[in-house]
């Protein structure tokens, strides 16, 4: 074998002496398992002519030579890095993952990486010395024969194309094929290929690409400045244009023009974050404005996907079921389902006031008109309510003949009133019914939050309670306030309290002091219960003894105080104080077989004259209840017991009815005096005092809490006189210290 020797520097105009000795025959070497022969290797590499000096890598000066003095590489050296440099061009064709190969000018492999049995299955000795065509795909050959002699032809000349090679098992595989002739380049004898797999590549692309021709939903492919590109058979059905009116313009030019500023701001956002998904109205090609969901997708940095679904039909079907759900079909105003919504939500927000309407003669006009023209009447209803609805306000149907309004940002119980009497003014003018005039009769309750309610629900049962009670109203608005609900949550835990209190100290009676205007001095006192609660505290009376009177609580209520009241008045006889004692009866009491007995026997056991004791019954148990009440306290009357008539001016007697009533004392309700004091009030006291007088009743002005009230009192003639301004109530013992300092 030809051993170079590297010379030292002389004047060898290649800067350095190669040397050509012989060496003994060593076995031959091999590229890829192929034997390289004397002239050119089977790769049409041809060897290195050692006695040659030029651009070549194995005949450059070896950095050795360059060095200057130098000894000569020994021919074993020499072969080593030989193989050195074969070993790094072996592991760098081995280790491509492409198909290399070098065509013979007659269109034969003279080499083939051994990737080729990954790609293909073949060994490189089955397909070196094989024609390159016998590779090719028969609908490939044609081309690939004239791109070969167009590259024999063209030296430096580089192609590249797609194409199919066969498979050792029958298949085709696809593959991106480089070609390139490097003629001129030293060592290479033909045309260089490399070839990258990309089946899957190309399957993917036209699995893709199938998917974009056949889907559903219409598919727009823009550029950079997003103008269309492609689009899929589906865009016509969407659109109504055909491809060729489409590709070419811009995404925008396809949206309604009152929303051009706002398809570029949406583009902008696709630009900015690469992807985004939104509804928006599109045009199609007649005209029609129709609705969107659109995705889309950056592909590339020149390259915009867009799916564009028409949701048009299935929003107004979903507007249609909305309004269904939410709306009132015959009035159009929402309806319960969603009053009862907005009132959650407004509820979270701040204070307002809801309102509860109630047709409350709807039944009697529908009888009347009938069901048809009831609608009618209905709808119409709803018309004025509409009309008067404040500003902001919300209104619905949420009944047969019941409507709700949710007044908002209330600042006070005011804002619902003024909302109200608007409601109630706008029926003012009958509605007309066909030829008949017809005026609905209002019902209006009133609940505000968070003040009377801060839940929805509560707030919403405690406004019915209202609407309830405004029945019966004249004036046909009622404001809630816990005096008129007996199904008050609270209400119902402190009735079970109060049943424990009965046999409790929790309950106690207090007296305040009636004074005698005539001689300066106490009269009589009132015996008033007050709970001191372990819990609650003070409860007011108007808490407890409506519900006593509901839950039938009232009588023993009623005993208790009476016990009480008459034990302390005999106790404070035995003292050597008169003093008599007046007690509130309920009605319901006043009937009851067996209270005269009872309060005879209570006044029998603590040694008490029934004159001391005086019953104060109010007005309105003796006009609802004129017979029974009559018989019972006639009876007492005759024991010697006093009966009183308490709030006189708020029932519904009147000075002719006074004659008949077996009473004593006739008790004017403070209303009398406790606004202002005018020449009407005065005139009003001035005939009640007047028939008093003349009945032989006696007179007492309740709720006296000025020195002015009192001096005008005095001056009229009033017998006595009640009020904070003489003394509040006060326990027993506190009584009597009140007593001693007069």
């Amino acid at each position: 074998m030809t051993q170079i020797i590297a010379h030292r520097r002389g004047r060898h105009p290649a800067g350095a002496r190669l040397i050509q000795v012989n060496t003994p025959p060593a076995a031959p070497p091999y590229i890829h398992g192929t034997p390289l022969v004397a002239g050119r290797s089977r790769l049409g590499i041809e060897q290195v002519n050692m006695c040659e000096a030029g651009p070549s890598y194995a005949s450059r000066p070896t950095p050795e030579a360059q060095a200057g003095d130098h000894p000569a590489l020994p021919a074993a050296e020499l072969r080593r890095r030989l193989q050195e440099t074969q070993a790094r061009l072996d592991a760098l064709i081995g280790g491509s993952s492409d198909l290399i190969a070098l065509i013979a000018a007659d269109g034969t492999l003279s080499f083939v990486s051994p990737s080729i049995g990954r790609l293909l299955g073949f060994t490189p000795a089955e397909v070196v010395g094989k024609a390159w065509l016998d590779l090719q795909h028969p609908e490939d050959a044609a081309e690939s024969a004239a791109k070969l002699r167009g590259l024999l032809q063209k030296p430096g000349m580089t192609t590249r194309r797609k194409g199919r090679l066969r498979h050792r098992d029958g298949s085709w595989r696809v593959f991106e094929i480089s070609a390139t002739n490097p003629a001129g380049t030293r060592g290479i004898d033909g045309i260089v290929v490399n070839c990258q797999d990309v089946t899957r590549s190309e399957l993917s692309d036209k699995r893709y690409r199938a998917i974009f021709d056949n889907a559903g939903e219409a598919m727009f492919v823009t550029d950079g400045g997003f103008l269309i590109r492609h689009v899929n058979a589906a865009c016509t059905t969407f659109s109504g244009y055909t491809p060729e009116e489409v590709v070419g313009r811009h995404l925008v030019e396809f949206v309604p023009e009152e929303y051009g500023r706002r398809a570029y701001a949406v583009l902008e956002k696709i630009r900015h974050h690469g992807s985004l998904k939104f509804t928006f109205p599109f045009r199609r090609k007649s005209g029609e404005a129709r609705l969107a969901q659109v995705s889309a997708a950056a592909v590339s940095e020149t390259e915009y996907a867009f799916i564009w679904r028409d949701i048009t039909d299935k929003r107004r079907a979903e507007e249609r079921i909305h309004k269904l759900a939410y709306f009132d079909a015959l009035t159009g105003l929402a309806n319960n389902t969603s009053f009862v919504q907005a009132l959650n939500e407004a509820c979270r927000r701040g204070p307002l006031c809801l309102l509860r309407l109630s047709i409350e003669n709807f039944r009697e006009i529908s009888d009347t008109v009938g069901h048809l023209n009831a609608d009618e009447l209905l709808r119409q209803t709803a018309q004025r309510l509409r009309s008067a609805l404040p500003a902001g306000a919300t209104l619905a149907r949420t009944g047969t003949a019941q409507f709700g309004m949710l007044v908002f940002g209330c600042t006070s119980r005011d804002d619902g009133v003024a909302a109200a009497y608007r409601a109630l003014e706008a029926f003012e003018i009958p509605l007309r019914i066909g030829t008949l005039p017809v005026t609905p009769r209002l019902a209006i309750g009133c609940a505000r939050a968070p003040e009377d309610a801060a839940e929805p629900q509560e707030l919403l049962r405690r406004a019915n309670v209202a609407m309830t009670q405004a029945g019966a109203c004249k004036r046909g608005l009622h404001l809630y306030s816990p005096a008129i609900d007996r199904y008050d949550p609270d209400k119902l835990a402190l009735i079970a309290e109060l049943k424990q209190a009965l046999g409790s100290s929790e309950l106690e009676v207090w007296y305040q002091p009636k004074l005698s205007l005539r001689t300066d001095a106490l009269d009589s006192v009132e015996a008033l219960v007050r709970w001191r609660h372990p819990r609650r505290g003070m409860v007011p009376p108007d808490d407890f003894i409506p519900a006593a009177e509901r839950t039938g609580l009232i009588d023993q209520l009623t005993y208790r105080i009476l016990e009480t009241a008459i034990a302390d008045a005999a106790a404070w006889r035995k003292r050597g104080l008169q003093i008599d004692v007046a007690v509130n009866v309920s009605p319901l009491t006043l009937v009851h077989g067996s209270f005269q007995t009872t309060v005879l026997k209570a006044l029998q056991f603590a040694g008490l004259p029934p004159s001391s004791l005086i019953l104060e019954v109010t007005e309105g148990a003796l006009v609802e209840e004129v017979r029974a009440v009559k018989t019972v306290l006639g009876e007492l009357r005759d024991h010697g017991v006093r009966v009183a008539l308490d709030d006189f001016g708020t029932g519904h007697s009147s000075f002719a009815q006074l004659a008949s009533l077996p009473i004593d004392e006739l008790k004017l309700d403070k209303s009398f005096i406790g606004g202002p004091f005018d020449t009407r009030a005065a005139a009003v006291t001035r005939a009640a005092l007047h028939v008093g007088r003349e009945l032989g009743l006696k007179v007492t002005c309740e709720g006296v809490e000025s020195e002015n009230s009192l001096r005008l009192l005095r001056q009229m003639g009033c017998d006595c006189v009640q009020g904070f301004h003489i003394s509040k109530a006060m326990p027993a013992a506190d009584f009597l210290d009140w007593l001693s300092r007069r």
